[in-house]
């Protein structure tokens, strides 16, 4: 019909045969416990876990960011690492294993209207750092074109903080994204960007607002925003927490919610 649908199906069973996990299935890529420290102090061979890692990130910063979040969250673990780590990273093959064929699908008959969901999580992190997520879709149904999910470096104070931090990261790519938009013939202005933290929206659209009180302590670069605001590039909307897709590259999502983010994420479920 048209739509285009991007997978690595032939890579993800080449894993699963390489570590023997083919005959276990997982629902969901993580468990609640992902951030947890494990009591077990067992490690395994420094090699085998970064290859690993580089091998599921390889994957998930291709076609399925449905995994991305437990994978970055157990590389930026690449240096202190342990075996519960490692049987973590088995778990997101076990995921893989039950839904190998899932890719990301783009339709043929949307008309392009980019838009962007951004979010940060405060204090992620057991070294008290933020966590950065956000997702570019180029029209209403279809899978992202950019997704990103990485750990902040450096220590926010607030939310507020962190979620400044995570948009200006996030309207840095979107600049880029537009532009080469733009340069195909689409351009799109103004471009939404959904935040769900009031306060970085109005510290965002004021200028006066970001240098008083709390926020005259957080670095003048995250206020640039404002001049893309201006100047109508983007439009910052407030959306509700439940209605934030990019949460989902923040923390660990299960249940309901992890289905229907992922079927919004990555513009099908099942074909």
């Amino acid at each position: 019909n048209g739509d285009i649908t991007v997978d690595q199906t032939g890579y993800v069973e080449n894993l699963l045969t390489e570590y023997k996990v083919s005959g276990h299935i997982s629902r969901y890529p993580a468990s609640s416990n992902l951030m947890h420290d494990s009591h077990n102090t067992d490690t395994v061979d420094e090699g085998d876990y970064l290859s690993l890692v580089m091998k599921l990130m390889f994957v998930a910063t291709r076609t399925r960011p449905d995994i991305l979040f437990p994978t970055v969250v157990l590389a930026t673990r690449s240096k202190n690492y342990l075996k519960t780590d490692y049987e973590r990273l088995l778990k997101v093959l076990k995921y893989l294993n039950g839904s190998r064929q899932k890719g990301l699908c783009y339709k043929h008959d949307c008309a392009i209207a980019m838009r962007m969901f951004v979010d940060a999580g405060f204090q992620t992190h057991k070294d008290a750092k933020g966590h950065t997520g956000f997702i570019i879709f180029p029209d209403s149904s279809s899978a992202g074109v950019l997704f990103r999910c990485r750990k902040q470096a450096s220590v926010s104070q607030s939310s507020a903080e962190a979620e400044l931090i995570s948009l200006h990261d996030a309207v840095t790519y979107l600049k880029w994204v537009a532009s080469i938009y733009e340069e195909l013939g689409f351009p799109c202005k103004p471009i939404p960007v959904f935040e769900d933290n009031k306060s970085t929206i109005m510290m965002s659209i004021d200028r006066q607002v970001g240098f008083k009180g709390r926020s005259k302590f957080i670095d003048r670069k995250y206020f640039g925003v404002y001049e893309h605001i201006e100047n109508g590039s983007i439009e910052l909307l407030y959306i509700g927490t439940e209605e934030q897709i990019a949460d989902f590259f923040t923390k660990v999502i299960i249940g309901s919610k992890f289905t229907g983010m992922r079927y919004s994420i990555m513009g099908c479920d099942n074909y």
